[in-house]
């Protein structure tokens, strides 16, 4: 019989090639962090494990509804239902939806079941255990986040892709996934250096890290125009028409510590973030930013057993 007064959580973060994990205890309302790693394969699982997996925004379809004149939660996932088939094409045994409640009415997240089962194999062939949950990517991470009153923009890039949230408070406002990522700055890291930019920061080497943000700072400002971009074609495209003038603050996180530190240091090269940038509070101190994601997945598994803190490892 599971013990519920202590359940280890086993989250997987899979982005492109690579599975970064986090292993967390869940005890008397509490998360202690016990392993942070990449995964290959190598890890005794155990029965009572909670596992918890990312699922990536290209597999999601994703849906904007008005709150109907409803209040049962069945009622609503029946309209839901409606909507989805009628609006996708598809009929209700094809998909699996969740949904939250936000100030526009419903945000609804689809998946079509043969692109869920097709994921679970790939989960299989990479000896990982049919997931308890799965969660998406960028609210993943949006989970460690201090929130702040007022309109927020969250936007978190990687390797492969990124994604921008726009929240009121702790409630969200609108969700953009986009193939803006990090892949350019770390193909033009290997062809000067011979490293990519995770491997760089990996080596215990400090005058490297230093030419490489040098290098890298040739290319800011480019970046900063990308996303700036993205975040001028979210407001634009939110029900609530929203101006740069309504964001009280900002934020870019991206899985790169090189990377990071340049925004920090520079945020005002950015006409945007000059005026909103804001740095923020995480709820457990993140080591590395590659394991942002699945640190935030074993807080979306602690979530099953109420309120809970992290205390340090």
């Amino acid at each position: 019989m599971p013990n519920l007064l202590s359940r280890r959580l086993v989250g997987f973060d899979i982005i492109g090639s690579k599975v970064y994990q986090a292993v967390g205890e869940y005890f008397f309302g509490k998360i202690k962090i016990k392993e942070l790693r990449e995964y290959n394969g190598d890890f005794e699982f155990e029965v009572d494990d909670l596992i918890i997996v990312n699922i990536p925004w290209d597999l999601i379809l994703n849906l904007n509804l008005q709150m109907p004149m409803i209040k049962k939660r069945k009622d609503i996932e029946n309209y839901i239902v409606l909507e989805v088939s009628q609006n996708f094409n598809l009929e209700s045994s094809e998909f699996s939806f969740d949904f939250l409640k936000t100030s526009n009415g419903l945000e609804v997240f689809v998946v079509r079941k043969a692109d869920l089962n097709e994921y679970f194999h790939k989960l299989e062939s990479m000896k990982i255990p049919e997931p308890d949950i799965v969660y998406p990517d960028f609210f993943k991470e949006s989970l460690l986040l201090s929130k702040f009153p007022g309109y927020n923009i969250e936007f978190f890039i990687n390797s492969e892709y990124s994604g921008l949230i726009i929240l009121n408070g702790s409630n969200i406002e609108s969700v953009r996934y986009s193939e803006l990522s990090l892949k350019y700055l770390n193909d033009l890291c290997n062809d000067e250096f011979g490293y990519n930019l995770y491997e760089v920061e990996d080596l215990d080497d400090e005058v490297l890290k230093e030419d490489v943000s040098r290098f890298l700072y040739n290319f800011l400002g480019d970046m900063f125009s990308l996303i700036e971009r993205e975040i001028f074609v979210s407001l634009n495209s939110s029900q609530k028409q929203l101006t740069i003038e309504d964001i009280q603050s900002g934020f870019v996180y991206t899985d790169s510590e090189l990377v990071n530190k340049l925004i920090f240091e520079h945020y005002t090269d950015s006409e945007i973030f000059n005026k909103i940038f804001t740095a923020r509070n995480f709820k457990y101190p993140v080591i590395k930013p590659k394991y942002l994601g699945s640190l935030g997945l074993i807080t979306r598994g602690g979530f099953e057993f109420g309120k809970f803190k992290f205390i340090q490892r």
